[in-house]
């Protein structure tokens, strides 16, 4: 996993989080509202649940277990593997506008699980992601809880340029991703013949 991208992880985090906030405009219906006001009523367990708990044992099982398992079965074809894990873990939440944000959230990280193999980066993800719902739920008042997001902002038109201006900066970090890292196939696609002559020689 490059270095650069440990201290870039709020940042992308972040923007991700503002791009998907878009999901809120479609006023999906949500089947299970009082289930996070329930367990905020215990901001130490929340936090446990949320931010430790669910990171480390989803991922474990969704990237670290299925997705392996499934970018195996379907070598030359990683987006099919990403997004079936991806909507597993969309279906997970059973919730339309948590399920559809996950979705997304799963293409993320699994993207960035096949692009760097690391299991601690997509925990990293999932982490901040979650601190930042966790913290936005906690600080959002009775009254603020029906206003539509733009609300937030003042006015739709700086809600939209954050959005873009957070777009842009997601792109930005993904397409440095995508330069900064090897991808397993293309490192053993790299060793020749010759090379392997050269370490059968040596043992």
């Amino acid at each position: 996993m490059p270095g650069w991208l440990v201290v870039a992880l709020p940042a992308l985090v972040l923007a991700a989080d503002m791009v998907l906030s878009l999901i809120d405009l479609l006023h999906l219906p949500a089947f299970s509202p009082d289930t996070y006001q329930k367990l905020l009523k215990l901001p130490a367990v929340a936090f446990l649940v949320l931010c430790v708990a669910a990171p480390v044992l989803e991922e474990l099982l969704l990237r670290g277990v299925l997705l392996q398992g499934l970018l195996r079965n379907f070598p030359g074809r990683p987006w099919i593997a990403i997004g079936q894990s991806a909507l597993i873990f969309g279906l997970m939440h059973a919730n339309p506008p948590q399920s559809l944000a996950t979705f997304v959230l799963g293409l993320l990280m699994g993207w960035l699980y096949y692009r760097t193999r690391s299991l601690w980066l997509c925990m990293g993800v999932h982490f901040l992601n979650n601190l930042f719902a966790f913290t936005a739920m906690l600080a959002t008042t009775e009254a603020a809880k029906d206003e539509e997001i733009t609300a937030m902002f003042g006015a739709p038109w700086i809600y939209v340029t954050v959005v873009a201006l957070s777009a842009l900066v997601l792109a930005g970090l993904l397409w440095r991703v995508h330069k900064t890292t090897v991808l397993p196939e293309a490192v053993v696609a790299a060793v020749t013949p010759q090379m392997l002559e050269v370490v059968a020689a040596a043992d």
